[in-house]
């Protein structure tokens, strides 16, 4: 883990997490992203780090560690390895681990104590990580697509509200995106599908929530939405602009992003603009409305490595990681 200046570039700290358990074997499609597939959440006390199959580490901001603790050490049966990023919710630290113990976990964000665990078979193959849908009356769902269905669970109790049945078989790789109380869930393999579930439900909410499905949508990159409009950037390169209230495609255009699997980032959304990091082919800039139109397409010519992150913004800067490199970019 490590604590870096975001104006100089300088290591503030860094701390080795020695592994408890060994991950999968560096082979096949886990040499595609690596062992550092979850992003950190932080809030401003404590930063938060999910290590797969050495469990969820806490630090201080001063680089202390503070707790830890293990979440299992199972593997799916692909042994594509672990993926899922931890989020936060009041005093809860939330996680997918799926990959480890089958198990969405809440903990104690101060102590790591554990407040629930829900635990379920269906999570097999469940890479995303879980949303958090907003009702009209303020409350919060948290939200899951795993293979064949979608979840709303209570987050304060772990309790599953509701279900919808999906077309989503296989794996399910994309992230849920949550716009207040509407639930917008991609991915599944063979049969990519893409749907719309107003959360809220109760029991089996498979007709009575579902608004709409279409059979165009991603495999890995997550979606964002601005303005009535989803976007991504498909895992081969195309741009997809979407409406949200109906699933209408507005347009799918192809990107020079290269072959094969072209593009394993997410898209991040600033400044009316769309942020896309390929893997070997630079990172796309997309204007954030219904017309397709590229600005800019920037590579590093030094740089040969993979860049499979998604882009972080924070005051005016833009920061890159490829498999060699963090970079800073900004105005002068």
């Amino acid at each position: 883990l490590l604590c870096i200046h975001p104006d100089t570039g300088a290591i503030l700290w860094s701390q080795e997490i020695p592994a408890t358990h060994a991950e999968d074997g560096w082979s096949g499609w886990l040499r595609e992203h690596g062992y550092a597939s979850h992003t950190p959440v932080c809030d401003g006390d404590q930063v938060y780090v999910f290590c797969g199959k050495t469990g969820m580490v806490a630090f201080d901001m001063d680089g202390k560690e503070t707790w830890r603790k293990n979440l299992g050490t199972m593997s799916a049966n692909r042994r594509w390895g672990s993926a899922a990023s931890p989020i936060l919710y009041g005093d809860l630290l939330i996680v997918n681990a799926s990959e480890e113990s089958r198990s969405l976990y809440a903990l104690d964000k101060k102590t790591g104590e554990e407040i629930w665990k829900y635990e379920s078979s269906k999570t097999e193959l469940t890479y995303g990580t879980p949303a958090l849908a907003e009702l009209a009356d303020g409350k919060k769902e948290l939200c899951l697509a795993v293979p064949n269905e979608v979840w709303g669970l209570n987050p304060e109790t772990g309790e599953r509200l509701w279900w919808a049945n999906t077309e989503m078989r296989g794996n399910v790789s994309p992230s849920l995106l949550a716009i207040k109380d509407t639930v917008y869930a991609f991915g599944g393999y063979p049969r990519l599908t893409t749907l719309a579930i107003r959360a809220g439900g109760q029991g089996d909410a498979s007709g009575s929530n579902l608004l709409w499905r279409s059979q165009e949508s991603s495999y890995v990159p997550s979606a964002v939405e601005q303005d009535g409009y989803l976007y991504w950037v498909g895992h081969k390169g195309e741009a997809f602009c979407m409406k949200a209230d109906t699933g209408e495609m507005v347009y799918q255009q192809k990107l020079d992003a290269g072959s094969g699997n072209a593009v394993y980032a997410s898209a991040t959304l600033a400044d009316g603009k769309l942020y896309v990091p390929s893997r070997r082919n630079g990172t796309f800039v997309l204007a954030a409305k219904p017309s397709f139109e590229l600005i800019a397409c920037n590579r590093f010519d030094s740089d040969s490595s993979d860049f499979n992150g998604s882009a972080a913004i924070s005051g005016g800067k833009i920061f890159l990681r490829s498999n060699e490199t963090l970079y800073c970019i900004a105005a002068e």
